[in-house]
C-alpha cells in the first residue's frame, strides 16, 4: 500500500474510532459535507486540509504518520512458521538476516563477518525467496519485514535461542555509558496495565524510528544496540520463601 493511501486509511479509522462524522469535518473545514466525501473518495488532500482533519481527530500530523507506519509494520511484524524453520535450520542465514536488519549492506557483512561473498550472495537469494527481503540491482537489499519483528512464542527460533539470549543479554553489569537497566515493581489495575502497554508500543516505535534516522550516520560511528522490555505479574522466589503459610497472596 502506498504511503499516502496508508496515511489516509489510518486517518479514516481514527476518525471513526473517535466518532467524528463527515458532517463535523465539513464544519471544521468550512466546506460542504459532499465536498469532504469527495476529498476522501478521490484522496485529494491538501496539507492544510490534512492538518485540519488531524486537529478534529485530536492528533498531530507527525503522530498520524507514526500511527500509519506502525499499522504497516504490524502487517510484517511476525515471522511465519516456514520462515522461522528455515532460519533455525541455518545459523548463518539467521545471522545474515539480523546483520541486514541492523543496517549493514552485503559488502560490509562480507568485510566484517566470516562470510564469503559467495555465501552472502546465496544467503540473500534465499532470504529473498523466503519473502524476508527484496533483492535489487548490485545486491541492494530492501527489508520486507518490520525491524522489530516478533518471533513466534513457541516457534523454532524461541525454542532454539531464547534461553541463551536471555542468559547472555542479562549477564552484563549494565553500568557502561551505552547500557541501562532498571528493575521496578508496582501495583497496577488492568486498565493501568493497558495504558502502560500502549506507552511501551510508542517507545518501541520511537526506537525503530531513531534506528531508521541513524542510517545516515556512518556505521563505524554507531553501536548495534539491542533493546529488551518485559513486564508480568511475578514474585521473586526469595520473597516467597519468607511468606507465612496461609497468608493471602497480594503480589
Amino acid at each position: 500500500m502506498k504511503q499516502s493511501r496508508l496515511l489516509i486509511e489510518t486517518l479514516k479509522r481514527l476518525l471513526k474510532h473517535r466518532g467524528i462524522t463527515y458532517k463535523q469535518l465539513a464544519k471544521d473545514l468550512k466546506q460542504s459535507e459532499s465536498n469532504v466525501k469527495r476529498i476522501f473518495s478521490q484522496r485529494a488532500f491538501s496539507l492544510e486540509t490534512l492538518e485540519t482533519m488531524c486537529d478534529s481527530a485530536g492528533v498531530e500530523l507527525l503522530e498520524l504518520a507514526r500511527l500509519s507506519r506502525r499499522e504497516k509494520e504490524e502487517e510484517l511484524a511476525c515471522f511465519t512458521k516456514s520462515q522461522e524453520t528455515a532460519l533455525a535450520a541455518d545459523p548463518k542465514l539467521f545471522v545474515l538476516l539480523y546483520t541486514l536488519i541492523s543496517g549493514l549492506d552485503v559488502e560490509a557483512i562480507s568485510r566484517e563477518f566470516t562470510f564469503t561473498k559467495e555465501e552472502c550472495q546465496k544467503g540473500v537469494l534465499k532470504l529473498d525467496k523466503l519473502g524476508l527481503i527484496q533483492l535489487g540491482v548490485n545486491n541492494a537489499v530492501r527489508l520486507r519485514i518490520s525491524k522489530n519483528i516478533r518471533w513466534i512464542d513457541d516457534g523454532p527460533l524461541n525454542t532454539l535461542y531464547r534461553a541463551d539470549i536471555k542468559k547472555e543479554f542479562l549477564e552484563a553489569s549494565f553500568s557502561s555509558r551505552n547500557e541501562k537497566m532498571r528493575f521496578l515493581n508496582g501495583r497496577l489495575s488492568p486498565s493501568a496495565v493497558q495504558s502502560f502497554s500502549r506507552r511501551i508500543d510508542q517507545l518501541i516505535a520511537e526506537f525503530v524510528e531513531l534506528a531508521e534516522l541513524e542510517k545516515a550516520v556512518p556505521v563505524e560511528e554507531t553501536n548495534n544496540i539491542w533493546f529488551l522490555m518485559a513486564y508480568r505479574p511475578w514474585q521473586f522466589s526469595l520473597v516467597g520463601r519468607y511468606r507465612r503459610r496461609g497468608s493471602r497472596r497480594s503480589d
